[in-house]
């Protein structure tokens, strides 16, 4: 008989799935909409109108993974009503992440 996990290691196990489907679902839609190698590439290079943008790959999927992992972790939470305490902390971290970003975004506009 294989020992059961604690309730509060399951717990963490279904936050890291529900992320890793939110990760897998990002990689997905950017290999079915730029081809299935993209992920394998250095970089990736996309050109619209008079812009030329260079991503990495890693990074291309992240910026697809951030929006995607808060709405999903968000309509969770909503569901619960805010009463579990996983989806809860991955959508706090969620939110510092955003706004680590916007802080870093805004602080490029003003000292650039």
């Amino acid at each position: 008989m294989a020992p059961s996990l604690s309730n509060s290691a399951r717990r963490i196990l279904v936050e890291l799935a529900w992320l890793l489907g939110s990760w897998a679902f990002s990689w997905l839609l950017l290999s079915k909409l730029l081809g299935y190698d993209y992920f394998w590439k250095p970089e990736l290079d996309i050109q619209m109108h008079n812009t030329y943008f260079v991503f990495q790959p890693l990074l291309f999927t992240a910026l697809l993974f951030l929006p995607i992992a808060t709405v999903v972790t968000g309509v969770r939470a909503l569901i619960g009503a805010f009463r579990h305490f996983g989806p809860n902390a991955v959508l706090t971290s969620l939110t510092v992440i955003w706004s680590l970003t916007l802080l870093l975004a805004v602080a490029g506009w003003l000292f650039r």
